[in-house]
């Protein structure tokens, strides 16, 4: 017979989640999480009243969404989301090129110094 001092308690396990750990275990901020969901690309929610949750069922469907859009919407939104960071992309690579610190104007310092 077991002591009732050395019974450890049961391990629930975890079938939803709060808006915070669905974001902590996706690695998005609260507010991308938000601006997912207002741009028609958030996963499914359970709600009931204030109360917030997302199943696991959900987070996988939104991670298989997310990763392999159907939706001409979502696939949309996800073409205009890359064309925005290509833009930022051409835009500091130019800058980036134009600085003395740039690698392709210190390449021959070393040698001199």
């Amino acid at each position: 017979m077991k002591n009732e001092d050395s019974i450890e308690p049961r391990q629930v396990e975890r079938v939803a989640y709060s808006i915070p750990e669905f974001c902590v275990r996706n690695n998005i901020s609260p507010a991308k999480y938000h601006a997912l969901k207002r741009m028609g690309r958030g996963p499914e929610e359970m709600r009931d009243g204030l109360w917030v949750r997302v199943t696991q069922e959900a987070e996988l469907a939104w991670q298989r969404a997310m990763t392999n859009p159907t939706d001409p919407k979502q696939i949309a939104s996800r073409d205009a989301s890359e064309a925005i960071t290509k833009a930022r992309g051409k835009i500091a690579g130019k800058f980036a090129a134009q600085s003395p610190k740039h690698v392709s104007k210190t390449r021959g310092r070393k040698a001199e110094s």
